[in-house]
């Protein structure tokens, strides 16, 4: 979310080719068209992504059974966390700095901050795997390491450090003004190449249906990461393709305002795999896939938040900037009325009849039903309380921000270690479903304190 929020930022400020540009430039009536011509095919790739991302998971779950998909699920947790760790909270920084050196012409010095910021996050890399391979020495010993499922952590936390480059481009070209291919990159270029090289890999006899479960996972995590390095590699070259010539700027003065994105990205990425880690270590393989399938499925609502926000925010965006509270305010409520006439037809569709979107994950899977239901209940607090994150950050409440994100993580946290052990995946959706009610509850609340309005109508 806070890369979105910075693009936002941006486009209110940029001279040159910007949001704001267009609505100040427009008559009245065509400030909505402006808005909208800029947004939809950046929704349309979201969209197109979401679609890919729930692909990615029904073949995967046909293919490898809710056992391969739980010990994948988890080793892409591990890539997923590590990635944050290994970017530092950088490609934000990237995205607001490449925007501010392309504005003053400066292609070469973007160029180079990007370069330090892949060798930076290259040390990191290399200093978090030796410390987690330790760690798992110690803890695990050298003969379990080369057998079972940890293989598949060790294969996907190979691909932290392409999916680190990877987003490290796709944020400067859209720092660069290039929203629509950064969006493609970010959401789209890997799951392009992964499953058509899925398709390859079953007909080749790599992925057997009826055969090693444990070896068609591996293969799966291999391919996978095959696949970032090829999506990081489409995205370096896009974004070296022209060759600046000015001497890049130095990164050590970016480091400290990377520090509370860092805080944000950790909590973020923490509040959405800390389930299915924690339940790797309490229920079998094949309850973590039954897991997955379902947040997979419930993930359809995320985009629509995600749709909603990208319309609105450059408006608010411009009243944040204008200084106009009145205008915002009236802003805010019309996408929360926007968001809630989107998602209550949805999430009723989905909650009676969502029994046909898990079916599609094949035999297994049945017992994700009830946890599909549970988890649409927490998307559907979150879309009901309106954009109240946008609005922190777009305020520059990133303190605020980060601290209720925090709070949710640790309550979600000790709420998985309850009731896992008790309920097993029942449990960790209800936990996971808490957790996402807080940290939207506890940014409704920040904003009635900073802003001085309710998303929702009254004060």
């Amino acid at each position: 979310m806070a890369m979105a929020i910075l693009t936002a930022r941006k486009a209110a400020r940029r001279p040159v080719r910007s949001v704001a540009e267009l609505v100040e430039a427009s008559s009245p009536p065509d400030k909505g068209r402006a808005i909208l011509r800029r947004a939809v095919p950046v929704v349309f790739l979201r969209a197109t992504g979401a679609v890919l991302g729930l692909l990615f998971w029904v073949a995967l779950s046909r293919i490898l059974g809710p056992s391969g998909v739980g010990v994948l699920r988890q080793g892409i947790a591990f890539l997923m966390v590590s990635a944050v760790v290994i970017r530092f909270g950088l490609d934000n920084v990237l995205l607001r700095e490449v925007a501010i050196l392309v504005g003053r012409g400066d292609l070469g010095g973007a160029q180079g901050l990007v370069r330090r910021a892949m060798a930076f996050s290259l040390k990191v890399g290399c200093f978090v795997a030796v410390v987690v391979g330790c760690l798992a020495l110690v803890f695990f010993g050298a003969e379990r390491l080369a057998s079972g499922d940890l293989v598949v952590w060790g294969i996907c936390g190979l691909g932290a450090l392409p999916m680190a480059i990877l987003t490290f481009a796709s944020e400067a070209q859209k720092g660069a003004g290039r929203a629509v291919w950064g969006t493609f990159l970010q959401f789209n270029a890997r799951n392009l190449i992964f499953l058509p090289a899925l398709v390859v890999l079953i007909g080749g006899g790599g992925l057997a249906l009826a055969g090693d479960t444990q070896i068609a996972t591996r293969n799966t995590a291999g391919l996978l990461v095959g696949a970032l390095v090829i999506a990081a590699g489409m995205g370096l070259a896009s974004w070296y393709r022209r060759a600046g010539s000015s001497e890049s700027p130095p990164l050590r003065p970016h480091l400290r305002s990377a520090i509370p994105l860092f805080q944000c990205a950790l909590f973020g990425v923490a509040l959405e795999w800390l389930d299915t880690l924690v339940l790797g270590g309490f229920v079998s393989d094949a309850d973590v896939g039954v897991y997955g399938a379902a947040v997979s499925a419930a993930l359809v609502m995320s985009f629509l938040l995600y749709a909603a926000n990208v319309i609105m925010a450059p408006r608010f965006a411009k009243a944040f900037e204008d200084g106009e509270r009145a205008l915002l305010e009236r802003e805010a409520k019309s996408a929360t009325r926007l968001m809630l006439f989107v998602a209550i037809p949805a999430v009723t569709i989905l909650f009676f009849w969502g029994d046909v979107l898990i079916g599609t994950f094949g035999v297994g899977f049945e017992g994700a039903k009830s946890v599909f239901r549970i988890l649409l209940l927490g998307h559907a607090f979150n879309m009901a309380t309106g954009p109240v994150g946008y609005l922190l950050l777009m305020g520059r409440f990133e303190h605020t921000f980060r601290n209720n994100i925090a709070i949710a993580a640790c309550a979600d946290l000790i709420l998985l270690a309850i009731l896992v052990p008790m309920y097993g995946i029942v449990g960790a959706a209800w936990a996971t479903t808490t957790a996402m009610a807080l940290v939207n509850l506890l940014h409704f609340m920040a904003c009635r304190r900073e802003l001085g309005f309710s998303t929702i109508g009254g004060r």
